[in-house]
């Protein structure tokens, strides 16, 4: 793993905080996750329905101009081990553009654990993600789940391309 769940938790940065100028990136969860974070006792009023199978994070509470995850609780992520597949891959992206997947990095947050990487290790983790992204049943999810696919975003660095058929 890229970035341990250490890192995270003692993380304070931007990847559970979110600017109101892109709601595209309010994490989504799939209606598993979903009724996983219901089970944990978090409201039904903390998501909006996005599609027939998926669920989008509403926010509320400002700080600093960013939306802050209801989720966390200022130190670390309560729904951490239910937390979206989105969450889940952070730093990463998996975005398309022109009927091609890409798994990418977001040049403008800031992740302090992958300044303890080299370039190297972080392409070697990319090169891993693609192998666990392109497997027949990562195809099958995002079949399922098409909506987890941004479209490429110009502050997003192209990793690696993912062959996942999207069109």
């Amino acid at each position: 793993m890229l970035t341990s769940s250490e890192d995270c938790f003692a993380c304070t940065d931007p990847c559970c905080r979110f600017s109101p100028h892109y709601p595209s990136f309010f994490p989504v969860f799939t209606d598993e996750e979903y009724e996983a974070a219901l089970a944990l006792g978090f409201s039904e009023g903390l998501f909006k329905r996005e599609s027939e199978n998926t669920h989008r994070v509403t926010f509320k509470i400002m700080e600093n101009g960013h939306y802050i995850c209801p989720f966390t609780d200022g130190v670390k992520c309560r729904v951490y081990e239910v937390g979206p597949f989105w969450c889940r891959l952070w730093p990463f992206f998996v975005m398309k553009k022109d009927g091609k997947a890409y798994l990418t990095l977001d040049s403008l947050e800031y992740c302090p654990s992958l300044e303890k990487r080299t370039k190297e290790e972080i392409l070697e983790h990319a090169e891993r993600l693609r192998e666990q992204l392109t497997t027949s049943e990562a195809r099958d999810f995002f079949g399922e789940y098409p909506n987890l696919i941004l479209p490429l975003d110009q502050s997003h660095k192209i990793m690696v391309e993912l062959d996942l058929g999207v069109g």
